[in-house]
């Protein structure tokens, strides 16, 4: 995961977290914790085709520690095969 633009400040508590969201509207599931600058290397828990085949949007939220779901949105875009 690579920043390209600084967030807007995280508010107290929160961390800026990657969670993916399947075509079928199924329940989103986490991804892994974004830098707020910089970038950062995921380790998946399945290769990146299997674990993102039904997954057609990516968002970022700022989350509460320790959350089991996102939280307020920061950003969103499709997720697309570029591998």
């Amino acid at each position: 995961v690579k920043v390209l633009q600084s967030w807007v400040a995280l508010p107290p508590g929160r961390t800026a977290r990657l969670w993916a969201y399947p075509a079928d509207h199924g329940r989103p599931f986490l991804v892994g914790s974004v830098p707020e600058t910089g970038q950062n290397v995921l380790a998946l828990p399945a290769p990146a085709q299997t674990l993102f085949a039904g997954v057609n949007r990516l968002a970022v939220h700022a989350d509460m520690a320790g959350s089991a779901s996102p939280g307020v949105l920061l950003a969103s875009g499709p997720c697309a095969k570029l591998w």
